[in-house]
């Protein structure tokens, strides 16, 4: 019965940290490198604000511009996505 628990037990935590490791990589396995980007730059400007070397108006700014900037990125990538973009390669036939 002892031997059942211990055996229990160590496969319990095992279990338990390579869900961890799991939880820890999943930023790396499903995500967009741009999203990613766009998400730090914004994580900074908070930590910049909360530290005091933003007032909230330079935030908010600088929140927008980010914001802006990111969405016309992602409007590009969506129009060569779906070929509206007349700058995207023309495929060619043999």
């Amino acid at each position: 019965m002892n031997t059942l628990v211990a055996l229990f037990l160590i496969v319990f935590f095992a279990g338990c940290r390579s869900t961890g490791d799991i939880k820890q990589d999943i930023k790396n396995i499903v995500t967009d490198p741009g999203s990613v980007s766009h998400q730090e730059k914004l994580d900074d400007l908070e930590r910049q604000y909360l530290r005091g070397k933003l007032t909230y108006a330079e935030f908010q700014e600088a929140k927008k511009k980010e914001e802006e900037h990111y969405n016309k990125e992602v409007q590009e990538r969506e129009k060569i996505i779906k070929g509206d973009d007349a700058t995207a390669p023309m495929p060619t036939t043999p």
